[in-house]
């Protein structure tokens, strides 16, 4: 037994809490976004800013310098004075520290310059790098860069002994090009980035209070504008669902806006439900009616083209089978006797589906039997019944029909073809039936038919089926096809149950097309008949 499913609670939330949650989380994932935006924000103007001024920082020193021979230069009142430049530069570009320093084939640094804008740093670091102090620590990716040319610039972020600095590095170059020394200037930008995050701490408060500043009047106006509308809706929704019948009240508003057209909207509803619900209790009347009477038409129509039936005598057999599409079909086939012993086999395919074709196949059907009864000839037969149903039919229906009588003593077969496929001829390898093609009955008054003949040998006979057998289409949508009907897989498929007779013929047929179509809905009618001729016995 099917374990039943368990019922999945439902938790209500009002509109207002809705609401709310939504402002809230907006606010979070804009602080949020802000917070870390503006921290990248803030790094990339302070190391923009730091950059300028160590550009500023190297022209000033290069200026200082004057030449090439600038930088050999050890004496000492030459380096105190030169010192002293750096230190003004340092102090007034708001530099932590400024040197100028080579870097010689082995990858060391060699300090010529080093100046701080702090008194007592200053001293400190003059002591631990007086010129011409080489240090073997490795070089930033920055310098190997420039050093190789691949950078007029570069700066590496740091924190060391001297704080929260960024060191920018700039090139020294003569008048060719050449690189003759570095400047390295340190940046520090522990203040900027307080007084930044201080400021971006400010807005995310005055953000703060905005949000919940709007979430309250949002609520209010939520609350006013779509709660307390949508609640009373609510109540005449119910209210008229319990009585259809009973009147609404439509509330006048002031402003209109999307609430007030649903209150609209509901009112025409309402106003129109009544004569929607009785519309559809007609339209399921009538629909019970129009299902009772294709029931009747089914079954006569069942009474008059059995689904299958099968027709032996002395030298033949046949067997027909017939499945519509629809409740009522427009295929149709017919076998009997005639009084002379020869016996008839008729099959039609009528253009459309339903009553309509039903009406039309029966009307060429039975014009058909009384004029073969009577002893008409084929193709005359069909000619006559050809000119009956052009006189009336408004509707321009046409029906493709296939009619052959079999002479039983000496095997002849006579038939004539109105526009329906070539039937199949069995006998020792199947093929299809030579015979004029025809035009369908129904549309042209001066149709010209003729009739063909073949003498069939005992064990061999005919196939006749209607397009709902070949233009059968599988999941690829590949019709059956007609040379399908040919193979001998399909026509010999129950020959070695009992041999080949008309009724295995049939649904070796009506088997294979099956297996071919499985599991897709059946668009056309089938209709297929078979005649052998056994010989005399």
């Amino acid at each position: 037994m099917k374990k039943e499913r368990k019922k999945r609670k439902i938790y209500r939330i009002p509109l207002t809490v809705q609401v709310s949650v939504f402002f809230l989380f907006a606010m979070l994932l804009s602080m949020m976004i802000i917070y870390f935006s503006s921290e990248r924000y803030m790094l990339k103007k302070t190391t923009e800013q730091g950059l300028d001024d160590a550009w500023g920082a190297a022209t000033s020193v290069m200026v200082a310098l004057g030449s090439k021979e600038g930088l050999e230069r050890q004496d000492a009142e030459y380096l105190k004075k030169t010192r002293k430049t750096l230190r003004f530069i340092c102090d007034n570009l708001d530099l932590e520290y400024l040197y100028l320093y080579r870097i010689d084939e082995k990858g060391n640094r060699e300090y010529l310059y080093v100046a701080a804008a702090d008194d007592e740093e200053d001293a400190q670091i003059s002591d631990k790098f007086p010129y011409g102090t080489v240090t073997s620590l490795p070089l930033y990716p920055s310098e190997e860069k420039i050093m190789a040319g691949e950078a007029e610039e570069g700066y590496e972020y740091e924190a060391n002994q001297y704080g929260n600095v960024c060191t920018y590095i700039i090139p020294v170059k003569d008048d060719d090009g050449n690189i003759l020394a570095l400047v390295g200037a340190d940046y520090s930008i522990e203040s900027m980035i307080t007084d930044m995050r201080r400021y971006r701490s400010t807005v995310m408060i005055i953000m703060s209070f905005r949000f919940l500043i709007s979430l309250i009047v949002a609520m209010i106006l939520t609350r006013r504008a779509v709660v307390q509308p949508i609640n009373a809706l609510s109540r005449r929704m119910k209210s008229f669902l319990s009585d259809r019948n009973t009147d609404v009240v439509k509330k006048d508003r002031v402003i209109e806006d999307e609430i007030s057209d649903i209150e609209k909207s509901f009112g025409e509803m309402a106003d129109d439900i009544s004569n929607y619900i009785g519309e559809i209790e007609k339209l399921t009347t009538e629909k019970i009616q129009n299902e009772t009477q294709l029931d009747i038409a089914r079954k006569i129509q069942s009474g008059i083209v059995p689904e299958n039936k099968a027709l032996d005598g002395r030298g033949y057999e046949m067997y027909g089978f017939m499945r519509p599409a629809k409740e009522v079909g427009g295929d149709f086939y017919d076998m009997f006797e005639l009084d002379d012993g020869r016996i008839c086999l008729m099959v039609g395919d009528i253009s459309g589906k339903s009553i309509s074709a039903a009406l039309f196949m029966m009307m060429v059907r039975t014009g058909l039997r009384e004029s073969i009864i009577e002893g008409r000839d084929v193709a005359k037969t069909m000619m006559r019944i050809n000119s009956e149903l052009c006189e009336s039919n408004p509707e321009s229906m046409f029906a493709t029909v296939f009619v052959g009588i079999l002479n039983t003593e000496s095997g002849e077969l006579t038939y004539a073809n109105a526009g329906h496929n070539p039937p199949v001829l069995v006998g020792e390898k199947p093929g299809f039936l030579e015979c004029h093609p025809g035009i369908v009955l129904g549309l042209f008054d001066d149709v010209e038919i003729e009739k063909d003949s073949i003498r069939l040998d005992p064990g061999s006979g005919i196939i006749v089926y209607t397009d709902g057998v070949t233009e059968a289409v599988d999941a690829k949508e590949e019709q059956y096809g007609m040379d399908r009907l040919l193979e001998e897989s399909v026509m010999d498929r129950n020959a070695a149950s009992g041999g080949r007779t008309a009724e295995s013929l049939v649904t070796s047929i009506i088997e294979s097309l099956d297996e071919y179509t499985k599991g897709l809905e059946q668009f056309d009618d089938v209709t297929c008949v078979s005649m052998i001729y056994k010989g005399q016995q």
